[in-house]
């Protein structure tokens, strides 16, 4: 925490980990990684609308459904999370 203090960009530094290990197929890692993100910035909307991405990896839809709505929240126009919504959304 005393690192998020002093770097404010620790948190995205995770998200970019975050990135590459779901980029690698490391979904866990990706998940434990964007995760610890979260705590030093909860308002890091990249990781949370990445996290939607893993969950939806990982068919965990129902989860993949709150991150990208919680991204919404925090950012309506962003454009990954509107998407997946719509690939999980009933037909």
């Amino acid at each position: 925490r005393q690192m998020a203090r002093t770097h404010p960009s620790y948190s995205h530094g995770l998200n970019t980990l975050g990135t590459i290990l779901f980029d690698l197929s490391d979904l866990d890692g990706a998940e434990r990684v964007l995760l610890s993100s979260l705590e030093y910035n909860p308002g890091n909307t990249l990781a949370v609308c990445n996290l939607g991405s893993v969950m939806y990896r990982k068919k965990r839809l129902e989860q993949a459904a709150g991150w990208w709505t919680r991204c919404l929240l925090l950012e309506p126009d962003n454009p990954t999370a509107l998407e997946g919504l719509r690939h999980i959304a009933p037909r």
